[in-house]
């Protein structure tokens, strides 16, 4: 009798991960020992995305997750048969990234927008509200940094690619003008314009000027 111990090792392949329709990035393994790459793996690839998993043209382009192990799989599973030495082609599944926009409001709650990359928004009309003073605009801060200025009305998009980021919109404020009128026994005699909120020093009246004087503060929005 003569016994033969068979020795079986597992093929040897490789997988083109690719990240666009040119670009892919090239990965060796030995069948039996495989796991997928982490998604971390691919972070710098897209900006603005992160990889959500693989699709393989070869099994019917079934969907792979992030660290997929196939070594939980049946080796012997006719659909992931994979010949010595063969290329195979897995395309990244791209999800684009989420973040919130966050209106710093002055009288009211804050409002936050939840954005998704490359999806345009729209900064909304605003019902916030500061005694003496005209919303002009916002600062876009990111990290703390200004890093433009945007309008209520006006469009935007990708504010940042980083994941679960939080942009702040900042209001800016304009202190709302006022017009002192200065009257002479009912007759217009000084006209001063000064901003809310700040400090303004009274006309010095001579008394050889004046018989008498009447302050009056006009101001339709304040």
């Amino acid at each position: 009798t003569i016994t033969f111990n068979v020795s079986l090792k597992g093929v040897s392949f490789t997988i083109h991960y690719y990240t666009d329709d040119t670009n892919y990035i090239s990965r060796q393994y030995t069948w039996g020992n495989v796991s997928l790459p982490h998604y971390s793996w691919f972070e710098n690839d897209k900006e603005g995305y992160t990889c959500s998993g693989f699709i393989a043209p070869k099994y019917d382009n079934k969907y792979f997750s992030p660290s997929y192990d196939f070594s939980s799989s049946t080796f012997n599973d006719a659909q992931y048969v994979v010949e010595s030495n063969e290329i195979l082609i897995f395309n990244v599944k791209w999800s684009p990234i989420t973040y919130n926009v966050i209106i710093d409001n002055y009288s009211i709650d804050d409002q936050t927008i939840s954005c998704e990359y490359d999806k345009e928004y729209t900064v909304p009309e605003s019902t916030d509200y500061r005694d003496g003073y005209t919303l002009v605009n916002y600062n876009i801060r990111v990290d703390g940094n200004i890093v433009d200025t945007i309008n209520v009305g006006e469009k935007f998009i990708n504010l940042t690619s980083e994941s679960r980021k939080n942009v702040y919109l900042k209001p800016n404020w304009k202190a709302n003008e006022i017009t002192m009128n200065f009257y002479n026994n009912g007759e217009l005699w000084k006209t001063d314009i000064v901003e809310f909120d700040a400090y303004h020093t009274m006309p010095f009246f001579y008394p050889e000027e004046v018989d008498a004087v009447v302050f009056n503060m006009e101001n339709d929005d304040v």
